[in-house]
């Protein structure tokens, strides 16, 4: 205990700027500075065993290869790639929603795929496995691991594609230790709750809340032809408490969590609704709800995969895999964009309404 009293003070004192001493060393904070004070004793256990490279080395060689499946490609190049990681999202979101909600439908019509996740260490369990395409182990933060032994990731890869690798977390790249990696997966660009520099009083973790988050994603990104941006949502993150109206309410943790998926429902939905015609959209939770009756580490989440027409969003599907483990999801995703002999304009309305 005295270690972890030591490495805490030496990380407030030295990496933490003082707006993070403020925002999290006082008695309303002190239970919720995961990610940060609780997590350093975490962290500095991940980085003290020497062997964590070559425990998960071993832990991949002993998982199931790969699977076949059929996916079929678009008959376009899409002009934009949006990854959206929906925080906590589980089944039981299309309860919470408003009936035939746009997402849901979508869902449907594609044959309500899942995917299933690996929430072994934390939500960063899955948006490590959809950029590296290789599971995560139980034990080891992957974001504090040195290497992977990996060369290409989807980043780079859409990158190879023409497009323009952007990454938008609203948290800090503290929380997890994502910031220790994420650069090197090629991202060309890099944002998060702090980039934009008015972080929000009612986010927890000192992170953004959804809707301020994606409104500096539309004003300070773009929204443009010719990149793929992987988001990952802040405000639907345990124990639900993130927005005055959930942190105030007096009924359980299930009426917090279904204010704050409604919340961030509608703040993903103003984002897809200004993506540009002829964008490849993909939407999942980087696991189930946390806390709630029935969670399981890897339990099914809702897989949503979709192309922004002219007027509407129309389903598609990745995979004829129904419940897809999460670090297939890449090489899925890579799967439905065409070669360039097979491309055709995204924004030709022709090529558009010939796939629709």
């Amino acid at each position: 205990m005295v270690v972890v009293a030591l490495l805490d003070a030496c990380y407030v004192a030295a990496v933490d700027p003082p707006r993070r001493v403020l925002t999290f060393v006082s008695p309303k904070r002190l239970m919720l500075s995961y990610g940060y004070l609780g997590f350093v004793a975490v962290d500095a256990r991940y980085l003290a065993f020497a062997d964590s490279q070559a425990r998960y080395r071993s832990y991949l060689s002993s998982r199931p290869g790969d699977v076949d499946s059929v996916a079929t490609p678009l008959p376009f190049a899409p002009t934009s790639i949006y990854v959206i990681q929906w925080e906590s999202m589980d089944p039981r979101v299309w309860s919470l929603l408003e009936p035939g909600s746009e997402l849901q439908r979508l869902w449907e019509e594609a044959g309500r795929p899942y995917l299933l996740p690996e929430h072994y260490n934390g939500s960063s369990d899955t948006d490590y496995s959809v950029n590296t395409g290789l599971p995560t182990s139980p034990g080891i933060n992957p974001y504090l691991l040195s290497e992977t032994g990996m060369e290409s990731y989807l980043p780079k890869a859409f990158e190879g594609f023409g497009y323009e690798p952007v990454f938008v977390h609203c948290n800090t790249p503290r929380f997890f230790s994502r910031g220790r990696r994420i650069a090197e997966f090629g991202y060309r660009r890099i944002y998060w709750s702090e980039s934009f520099g008015d972080l929000s009083p009612d986010g927890i973790f000192s992170g953004l809340n959804d809707r301020p988050c994606i409104d500096h994603v539309v004003r300070d990104v773009g929204l443009h032809p010719g990149q793929f941006l992987y988001f990952v949502s802040m405000t639907s993150h345990y124990p639900y408490r993130n927005l005055p109206q959930s942190r105030d309410h007096d009924g359980g943790i299930e009426e917090r969590y279904g204010i704050e998926m409604r919340y961030s429902a509608d703040a993903i939905g103003r984002m897809l609704g200004l993506v540009p015609v002829g964008a490849l959209i993909v939407v999942f939770g980087d696991h189930q709800a946390l806390g709630l009756e029935g969670y399981q580490s890897s339990g099914r989440v809702p897989l949503i995969c979709a192309i922004r027409a002219s007027e509407s969003l129309q389903a598609c599907r990745l995979s004829a895999i129904r419940d897809m483990p999460v670090w297939q999801l890449p090489r899925h995703i890579l799967g439905i964009i065409p070669t360039p002999n097979d491309r055709q304009e995204a924004h030709d309305p022709v090529a558009l309404d010939r796939w629709r």
